[in-house]
């Protein structure tokens, strides 16, 4: 905001920021003190520095035992990750306070009219200070439920995995583009592409800010008027080509150093393969043809299918289920299948032809071999695949802002849904006849939290499975947005009677 703050106001605004910074940082830091580090299935990955893995969390990791050690300190870890958690609280605690402070300056524009201030000041802060309350019990909101309500035993923020980083990243990443596409601020700018080019090296999951960027991009700077720059479009184009090229030479490039070998990270393709597998059937080997690279192929694909198909993993096992029931399957299915069948199987024939292979260059046709999988298994009957994308779009978009459990969550979280698009429709109407960038912004907040949300929803479902930890990006954003469309319409609604 370029508002001309009164004394009093600035005032007011360092008073919230104060008062921010000591309760988010009594909260973020106080529970990884309590808590210590905490260990997850997937934090071993990480610290051993996996081939499997993104570049920056371990490196991260490898850069505090270098300088701390390994000496343990708290619930049999070494110190290192204790001091990780620390940085890790602190950046929760940093996109917490500027979230907050974003929302308060939309908030403040409110009672922004004409040049002036309107009258009734106490008022004023009052309503600006409730939704600045809001915002910070949402940011709150998903680790406080995740410690203490669903029996999780601690928050993102101190374990010891990629969503400690991504999830306030992705948080602050959605702030800095919606004050961007409005004001066109050079320095937010330069923060959208840092951001960008960090949360995409550290969980591949986060390819979806760079969706984001292009969708929320075109939307705004090719379709809205108010914001209308083609010019500034094809920069987000050309500006996100150079971080997936900077990105894959990063990762190449930290694989060389980390294991003498210049390729990135492998296991790219075994998601989509593990969906594929699923809803694949038996005649789907006849999609393999006979090829140089990978002779076999098909013989491969009949000896994971038949696995499967024994243990009871695919499609089939649960054909005519309701679509949670399907979901739930699906997910106990996905990783058994991925690291129990196609792995195994796959190193085995790799080795079959190729018994001397070295280490890092099996896993590196072993990924290959996946991508290629996955690749011809596409050309199976869309059905099966839809059934299961389906399924996985309504328990993704309950875990978004709700959870997929007992069923009237779920039928909360779509009501929940409606009533922000319907609030985001009337707000953009009522502001649509007034030239206030501070209200085309609030609806640009809005509109990208919500696509932000969507993106993230759709890319899981098609890719992993919906889960808290895969969804729980923008519940946060979700719930702050859907509070300031109605505060902007109530008070609309008041000036105008």
């Amino acid at each position: 905001m370029n508002y001309n703050l009164a004394k009093e106001d600035k005032i007011s605004k360092v008073a919230v920021a104060f008062m921010v910074l000591l309760i988010s940082s009594a909260f973020f830091l106080g529970i990884a003190i309590l808590d210590g580090p905490i260990w997850c299935v997937d934090s071993l990955s990480y610290t051993s520095m996996d081939f499997f893995r993104e570049p920056l969390y371990p490196t991260f990791l490898w850069i505090l035992r270098t300088i701390f050690g390994e000496a343990i300190y708290r619930n049999d870890l070494p110190i290192y990750l204790f001091v990780a958690v620390i940085i890790q609280s602190v950046l929760w605690v940093y996109v917490t306070l500027m979230t907050t402070l974003y929302v308060f300056d939309l908030a403040d524009g409110f009672f922004y009219r004409d040049g002036v201030y309107v009258r009734r000041v106490d008022k004023r802060k009052s309503r600006i200070h409730l939704i600045v309350f809001t915002t910070l019990l949402f940011q709150f909101l998903t680790p406080i439920l995740n410690r203490f309500v669903v029996k999780r035993g601690s928050m993102y923020s101190e374990c010891i995995m990629t969503e400690s980083l991504a999830m306030p990243l992705f948080v602050l990443f959605c702030v800095r583009l919606s004050r961007w596409l409005v004001h066109k601020y050079k320095r937010d700018f330069v923060s959208l592409v840092l951001i960008a080019f960090i949360i995409v090296n550290i969980r591949k999951q986060m390819t979806v800010v760079l969706v984001l960027w292009i969708g929320a991009s075109f939307i705004c700077n090719v379709l809205m008027k108010k914001t209308r720059s083609i010019k500034r479009f094809f920069i987000v184009i050309l500006t996100i080509i150079i971080i997936s090229f900077a990105s894959k030479l990063l990762d190449c490039t930290y694989n060389y150093f980390a294991r003498g070998v210049f390729h990135e990270h492998t296991g790219n393709g075994m998601g989509a393969l593990c969906v594929m597998m699923y809803s694949a059937d038996r005649e789907d080997a006849d999609l393999f043809t006979d090829n140089e690279k990978f002779p076999g192929e098909k013989e491969l694909f009949l000896k994971i299918y038949d696995e499967c198909e024994e243990q009871g993993l695919l499609l089939d096992s649960v054909r005519g289920a309701d679509w949670s029931d399907l979901t739930i399957h699906f997910a106990e299915s996905y990783d058994v299948i991925g690291y129990d069948i196609v792995v195994p199987a796959t190193f085995e024939y790799i080795r079959e032809q190729n018994p001397d292979i070295e280490y890092n260059q099996l896993r590196i046709m072993d990924s290959e071999i996946e991508s290629h999988m996955a690749k011809v298994l596409m050309g199976q009957d869309k059905k099966d695949i839809l059934t299961v994308y389906g399924a996985n779009l309504i328990r993704g978009f309950a875990y978004s802002n709700a959870k997929a459990s007992p069923f009237i969550l779920v039928i909360i979280s779509f009501v929940l849904y409606g009533i922000y698009v319907l609030l985001f429709v009337i707000f953009g109407v009522m502001a649509a006849g007034e030239e206030l960038m501070n209200d085309t912004e609030i609806f640009v907040f809005g509109g990208v939290s919500l696509l932000g949300l969507i993106i993230n929803t759709g890319v899981v479902a098609l890719l992993i499975f919906p889960q808290g930890r895969y969804m729980a990006y923008a519940t946060g954003l979700f719930y702050t947005t859907l509070i300031l469309l109605l505060g902007g319409i109530v008070w609309k609604r008041r000036k105008a009677t």
